[in-house]
């Protein structure tokens, strides 16, 4: 096979100028730590195009070898930036910071060794020029085993420790992210598969090294990967550290809606499959969340509550923004707050109901009536109020004890809510005595209803260790009708107790409705002051 001058150099000419494009572009995100460490991967890449070129051109031994020490001062130092890419890349920043000023030492005294050969000869043995029948001429090194050793372990150590760290990353990503850890890794292939197969004696063209050649296939590799596939704007967390193990769910978004990268609690709790999440959009992903496609519209940092089936989240959504201000991405974080919800209703229970009965305690039954009343005077509806009360309770105590006495009152209570309407409001007065709010009920309505109440308890005795106990109650009944627009919870109240009163003096178990004829409003009055 024959190799012209031409065909050689154009390639590596052609990856000098896509470099420097790249690095061009690159430096419009210099203040990033990302950016910092792949401009200065390129660079090397640059060093090493230019210097190979220039070795070419060359037609003395000490200029070639000038050259040739370039590049490889180039290649050599090109491994450890790029290990220190791939680690800020992956998210192990702060190790990349505290081992790089110990690393970079040993690559800068091989390349002060190799630039000071010819005072002790530790690298090279009586390098010449060969002029093959190429059309150029290459240098003929007689590398010394010390070179080999200098050089070559610690350049696949820096390369096996990039291959590990993007193999992980790829094992923990999902989307785009691999489709850049795919790019990234084949870049830093190719030219280590040149350059092996030159070591080995298995290039194309005998005593030909390629390895230049095929750094504009790993430039272009980059290049896709740093623009194609947003590297710069790519939000890539420790995971190891953070993502893996946080019970928190993390999603990120990137500036077209597509899924960039989530975690397994992410995972669990939009109920996908790890096979599930490559190449989603954001609405697809997020479709469990109710409210997902207004959190995807946010332009500043917002926090929401949602529920997902019987887990409720509280959803943060931080957008991330370029020097120009422009949204990148966006960072979502699932906080699992089902326990906080649970016990928050738990104490609302126990602040709005009465421990024991289950119903209404006082203040909230008059809030939640009040509202009754309020809806009542708007639509001209009437609404009724019942007052009960246990006949001779007391004597349930003193028969059978505090807690039989207990059991009564809850008895009763259920027996009364499960004859009752889904919007009767039903709460403890105090002692025995309970309210029941009836909403567009009348008073004829109201009497029925007591009624029923009354003969579903006496009819219901309960059992103790004495034997079985009949328990009955009076009932006071009153209807908004009565006081027109005068009529107020509290002489509701007033006047359904007043009935109650009525039906004790009577001889209890029965019902008393106030009409017209009983309302007196200077005694109704007076009872409230009391």
């Amino acid at each position: 096979m024959t190799l012209s001058k031409t065909m050689f150099v154009v390639p590596i000419l052609l990856n000098s100028m896509l470099v420097i494009f790249l690095m061009a572009l690159s430096w419009t995100h210099r203040k990033k730590r990302l950016a910092q460490a792949f401009l200065a991967v390129l660079a090397c890449l640059l060093v090493w195009s230019l210097a190979h070129l220039l070795e070419v051109f060359s037609n003395t031994l000490s200029n070639t070898l000038f050259w040739e020490n370039v590049r490889i001062s180039g290649s050599f130092l090109l491994s450890f930036f790029w290990l220190a890419f791939v680690g800020i890349y992956t998210g192990h920043e702060t190790l990349v910071k505290k081992y790089s000023r110990y690393l970079i030492l040993y690559p800068l005294i091989l390349i002060a060794l190799m630039w000071s050969d010819s005072s002790h000869h530790l690298f090279r043995h009586l390098p010449g020029m060969v002029r093959p029948v190429y059309g150029f001429a290459v240098l003929n090194n007689s590398y010394t085993s010390f070179f080999y050793l200098a050089f070559s372990p610690f350049t696949a150590v820096m390369y096996l420790a990039s291959l590990g760290l993007l193999a992980e990353s790829f094992r923990k990503s999902r989307g785009k992210v691999r489709s850049q850890l795919v790019l990234l890794t084949a870049a830093m292939i190719v030219p280590l598969l040149a350059e092996l197969m030159f070591l080995l004696g298995t290039t194309p063209v005998p005593q030909i090294s390629f390895t230049s050649q095929s750094l504009m296939l790993a430039s272009i590799l980059l290049g896709r990967a740093v623009f194609q596939f947003d590297l710069f704007q790519s939000v890539l967390l420790a995971r190891d550290v953070v993502l893996e193990t946080l019970q928190d769910g993390v999603i990120v978004i990137d500036r077209y809606n597509q899924l960039l990268d989530i975690n397994p609690a992410a995972m669990m709790m939009l109920g996908l499959a790890a096979n599930q999440t490559s190449g989603l959009l954001a609405g697809e992903a997020l479709k469990a969340i109710p409210n997902h496609a207004e959190l995807l519209a946010e332009q500043e940092i917002c926090c929401s509550e949602t529920h997902i089936g019987q887990l409720f989240l509280e959803v943060n959504v931080v957008p991330v923004r370029d020097s120009s201000q422009a949204i990148t991405a966006r960072i979502f974080t699932l906080h699992d707050i089902t326990e906080r919800v649970l016990l928050f209703e738990q104490i609302k229970q126990l602040a709005s109901y009465d421990a024991l009965t289950g119903v209404l305690n006082r203040s909230v039954l008059f809030e939640k009536a009040d509202d009754i009343v309020s809806a009542a005077r708007g639509g001209g509806a009437a609404f009724s109020l019942i007052m009960l009360d246990i006949d001779q309770f007391k004597r349930i105590n003193d028969l059978f004890g505090h807690q039989t006495g207990d059991r009564a009152l809850k008895a009763v209570v259920d027996l009364c809510t499960s004859q009752l309407r889904a919007g009767d409001l039903v709460g403890r007065y105090g002692g025995e005595e309970f309210v029941v709010v009836l909403p567009d009920t009348n008073l004829h309505e109201a009497q029925q209803i007591s009624e029923r109440l009354r003969q579903a308890i006496e009819q219901s005795p309960l059992d103790t260790y004495k034997g079985y106990y009949q328990i009955t109650s009076s009932f006071g009944v009153a209807c908004s009708d009565l006081f027109g627009e005068e009529a107020s919870l509290e002489k509701m109240i007033c006047a359904a107790d007043q009935a109650l009163y009525e039906a004790k003096g009577k001889g209890a178990n029965q019902v008393v409705v106030v009409d017209q004829q009983r309302v007196t409003f200077e005694g109704l009055y007076e009872r409230v002051a009391a």
